[in-house]
């Protein structure tokens, strides 16, 4: 089935879709959609496990201007709650943004700056992970130091940085990063 919406009469390019799923059945599509004109803009589609499509498609970023957004990465938790990150470049600035949905969609605050450099360096491959009461990690290749580095971040399920962007390749040859883990209380204490 075709997941994005044909948004001029002879179509638009769309691509680099990412999906993600709640475990039940239920997931959501990203992919990067030239629909609006010269610059691509991120877009998403929820589909229920019973082949029903929640919405239209609808787009993630909340920039407008001539901006190039791309290669966008999806992570989903068990309720269907979703972050979506991607690369923005604007004018000679790549950054990684990032945008937190509820499970129908609506938008958790507004669209994110992940990185904590001035942006100038190139960013790529971004992935991202979350537990089952939404905390989040996003990861991404960055050239900030002159040379190709895997870095994170590391969000509270509110969307709250915890700490600092960190490099996680370590060049001397150690290869083991570790952090502290946030706990999950499902029981709301």
């Amino acid at each position: 089935f075709m997941v994005n919406e044909q948004g001029s009469l002879n179509g638009a390019m769309q691509s680099t879709p990412s999906i993600d799923g709640d475990g039940n059945g239920n997931f959501v599509i990203t992919w990067q959609d030239r629909r609006n004109g010269l610059d691509n803009d991120i877009f998403a589609q929820i589909h229920l496990k019973n082949d029903t499509l929640t919405s239209n498609n609808f787009k993630v970023n909340d920039e407008t201007g001539i901006i190039e957004q791309s290669s966008p990465a999806i992570a989903v938790d068990e309720n269907m709650n979703f972050v979506i990150a991607w690369i923005e470049k604007k004018f000679n600035n790549w950054n990684v943004y990032a945008q937190r949905f509820s499970s129908d969609g609506t938008t958790l605050g507004n669209n994110f700056l992940v990185n904590d450099d001035n942006g100038i360096e190139r960013k790529t491959h971004i992935s991202i992970s979350i537990d089952s009461c939404a905390n989040f990690v996003i990861i991404w290749a960055d050239l900030r130091n002159g040379n190709w580095d895997i870095y994170s971040q590391h969000y509270s399920n509110e969307g709250t940085a915890l700490g600092n962007n960190v490099k996680i390749n370590d060049d001397s040859g150690n290869s083991l990063q570790l952090w502290t883990a946030s706990i999950c209380d499902k029981s709301g204490n």
